[in-house]
């Protein structure tokens, strides 16, 4: 298990990174698995996610396309196969045949749908859930990770109807996507709740109801929510799971978060198997069984409000730019010097962001600070 170290970056003068984490025990034999969360969620409809925990929940209990490890490397998901023509623009997927969704016998999905109801996923899953993302009425948050298949944007506008998204079913498991341009961070795209399959028939069935609670949801991920309590989600291994990732995990508790729960404390204790914490709490863990994973994802910047009398002087903001005094990072190991405007974690056109955009290595220049004020 890892953990994760979010640095914050500040810079001006002063330039540093501090970070959260997530951390777990050094256990390789855990079968059940507690993580404290919010409990911030308002449906298990991956096209309209927003909190942090509709994300888990997406990235936990349903599976795209194609899965992309901690390194960056692609792997398969519900497509088995893909390629991409020469320009980049026009990719086609080879969906795995016998994936299925999770439905319990007896379960109110079946009284919904009918006994028989057992489908494949298939491209059609694929298309259905990237026009919702595209369609305006769906109001999808991440929509603009979408917005480069071929007529997302006028689709979105209203310009278009949903049904002409660069993005059609050759037959039930080819899956071919346009693009207006070519993307390098395209595939990533492919691994976000935006692109999460979608069963329309289930869809409709459901009469506006989509993942408003368990009986209106449909899972295809490695996990499944079974139950829903007052201070936890409990989530169960989804054995209907056909992908090359089966979890070993069979259950894992959302632990809901108390007003008073000391996260970090309750980690190091054992009471939790993972969690993200901040740097500062890291810094105070005593347990060196605790395994961490750190990487900078957060940018902070001290902003000069040009509405105040005093910052509207141009003269006098760069004073106060170039005298405010370094800071000793030397003692801090949870901070880090910021380079740049946008954390390491930023991509951009499948890049480190910070490459694109440019490197900042502010200076401190007391002389010329005074001559200024």
């Amino acid at each position: 298990m890892k953990a994760i170290k979010r640095l914050i970056c500040v810079f001006l003068v002063i330039s540093i990174s501090a970070g959260l984490f997530s951390a777990c025990s050094s256990s390789s034999s855990l079968i059940d698995f507690i993580y404290p969360f919010s409990g911030e969620i308002n449906s298990f409809d991956p096209q309209v996610a927003s909190t942090g925990d509709e994300f888990l929940i997406a990235e936990n209990c349903f599976e795209g396309l194609i899965r992309i490890n901690d390194d960056g490397t692609v792997q398969a998901g519900v497509a088995e196969s893909w390629n991409k023509n020469e320009g980049s623009t026009v990719y086609t997927f080879n969906l795995r045949k016998g994936a299925k969704w999770h439905i319990e016998e007896e379960s109110n999905i079946q009284k919904l749908m009918g006994e028989g109801f057992n489908p494949d996923i298939t491209a059609n899953d694929f298309v259905f859930a990237l026009q919702r993302t595209a369609d305006k009425n769906t109001a999808s948050p991440l929509f603009s990770s979408i917005s480069n298949i071929k007529n997302a944007v006028k689709i979105h506008s209203g310009k278009m109807s949903a049904d002409k998204l660069g993005v059609k079913a050759l037959d039930d498991y080819t899956l071919q996507i346009e693009l207006a341009s070519p993307d390098d961070s395209f595939l990533n795209v492919l691994t976000t709740a935006a692109a999460m399959p979608c069963n329309e028939e289930f869809f409709n069935a459901t009469k506006g109801r989509y993942g408003l609670g368990l009986d209106y949801s449909l899972f295809n991920g490695q996990f499944y929510v079974s139950s829903i309590l007052e201070a936890s989600y409990i989530l169960k291994n989804n054995k209907q799971y056909t992908g090359e990732y089966p979890s070993k995990v069979t259950d894992i508790t959302l632990k809901i978060v108390g007003e008073n729960d000391e996260i970090a404390e309750r980690l190091e204790s054992g009471y939790y198997d993972a969690a993200y914490i901040s740097g500062e709490e890291y810094h105070k863990l005593k347990n060196s069984n605790i395994t961490t994973l750190s990487y900078a994802n957060k940018t902070v910047a001290m902003l000069l409000n040009k509405n105040n009398l005093l910052f509207t002087e141009k003269k006098l903001r760069q004073a106060i730019c170039l005298g405010i005094s370094d800071i000793d990072l030397s003692d801090i190991e949870y901070l880090e010097r910021a380079t740049s405007l946008t954390p390491p974690s930023c991509t951009l056109a499948g890049a480190s962001a910070d490459k694109a955009l440019g490197n900042i290595n502010p200076k401190q220049n007391k002389e010329k600070a005074i001559r200024l004020w």
